[in-house]
């Protein structure tokens, strides 16, 4: 008899059918990495489904859902229907033979290998498993991003720009409408931009841009240099024939910029009347133009002529010289403009097609 029951016990265990674990009906769906790892790309802040489906369960062994963390800490998540931590991990039966974990409002901390289990053996299991990646797409800190901000020229200027995500995302400044940045090149990467002692070429509007494989955030910063006047003549020696219009130009940069009072024309160190031709053309990023127009060239009024702004950072003059020519040279419009009673203007091109005219008609004759 006891030969039977050994025999008996032998076929049972030769035949016997080891359980069968897989894990089915996630959210999100699972998706083969390169290195061949069953992963499942989770968003932060959302559940997370995970069914263990087990056949062959042997009747007296339980269900065991499981972590590993990064740092091989054994985290014990529920046995059949019995949650470990319920405020974290939900667990239901769906049918008789699968066990479903939601894992609530999934969190970067949660980013691990989970696996369920069931005991064959001493020791031995039959098991499956996921990598469970949390995303989080990035997110610009206002309190700890720079924001729009005045200096004065020389002060040292740094811009921090700090943002949230996962994977941690990738910083980079650029200036806008792609200048080039006061370090070289068209980008820098890291969460803060150096820029040293500032100077007037510093001020503008410059980008934050964070970016990881879910998305990216950005934020726009303008800075601003408060300096003096610096000014750019058109022509330091312009020439025009007596009789003909000649128009001096002067470009002024500076901040605050200069109203129409702070900016004043010389002529030899004499305040050129109210009465001349003035233009004040303001442009944009603190640029104003200012133009002089003489109406007809004769010999008093060539000579030096003096350009000056001011601010309340203080004031920069630029000198023009206006000499004789021979022959009507165009104005800064590109037209020969002759003064007088009738005001006969003459561009380059009609001047030209004269010429021409003539000419073919002299071959003619």
């Amino acid at each position: 008899m006891e030969i039977i029951i050994l025999l008996i016990s032998f076929v049972t265990c030769a035949f016997a059918i080891d359980p069968n674990v897989t894990i089915i009906d996630e959210a999100p769906k699972m998706i083969i990495s390169l290195s061949g790892r069953k992963e499942m790309i989770a968003t932060k802040d959302k559940d997370v489904f995970m069914t263990c489906v087990v056949h062959n369960k042997p009747a007296d062994k339980k269900i065991e859902w499981r972590a590993i963390a990064p740092d091989n800490t054994n985290i014990e998540i529920s046995e059949d229907q019995d949650s470990k931590d319920a405020y974290r991990y939900q667990i239901d039966q769906p049918s008789a033979i699968s066990w479903r974990v939601k894992i609530q409002n999934i969190q970067i901390a949660d980013e691990m290998r989970y696996i369920c289990q069931v005991e064959i053996g001493s020791q031995k299991y039959a098991t499956e498993e996921r990598y469970i990646k949390v995303t989080e797409k990035p997110q610009i800190m206002d309190l700890l991003t720079s924001s729009n901000q005045l200096v004065e020229e020389g002060d040292p200027v740094q811009l921090t720009c700090n943002c949230t995500g996962w994977p941690r995302p990738n910083v980079k400044w650029s200036k806008v409408a792609g200048g080039l940045l006061p370090s070289g090149g068209q980008e820098y990467a890291g969460y803060t931009l150096n820029l040293g002692n500032s100077r007037p070429d510093h001020r503008g509007y410059y980008k934050c841009t964070c970016q990881n494989m879910v998305g990216k955030d950005a934020r726009i910063v303008y800075l601003g240099v408060v300096f003096k006047p610096t000014i750019q003549v058109g022509q330091m020696e312009p020439a025009q024939a007596y009789g003909y219009q000649k128009t001096l130009e002067c470009v002024i940069e500076a901040y605050p910029v200069p109203s129409e009072d702070q900016i004043t024309w010389t002529h030899e160190n004499i305040p050129v009347p109210s009465s001349a031709k003035i233009k004040y053309i303001e442009g944009a990023m603190n640029r104003v133009t200012t133009k002089l127009t003489i109406r007809g060239v004769d010999p008093n009024a060539l000579g030096l002529y003096t350009c000056q702004a001011s601010n309340n950072k203080g004031s920069t003059q630029a000198n023009i010289n206006l000499k004789y020519s021979s022959q009507p040279t165009p104005d800064i419009t590109g037209e020969i403009i002759r003064s007088g009673a009738s005001l006969i203007s003459i561009s380059i091109t009609t001047l030209l097609m004269f010429v021409t005219v003539g000419l073919l008609h002299t071959c003619k004759v």
